[in-house]
């Protein structure tokens, strides 16, 4: 998950990509995942506060 917020930081991928890029086939699954993780998604992380 460490590397998935980094690419989010990043910006240049979506967040389909960051999903499959750190092995993820499902984007939902993935958002999901992120969520648990960090306390919000991924598209809630990549904007800013």
């Amino acid at each position: 998950m460490l590397a998935a917020r980094e690419l989010l930081e990043e910006g240049r991928l979506s967040t389909a990509e960051v999903a499959d890029h750190v092995g993820y086939r499902s984007e939902f699954a993935f958002s999901k995942a992120f969520k648990r993780a960090f306390g919000k998604g991924p598209g809630q992380y990549r904007r800013p506060a």
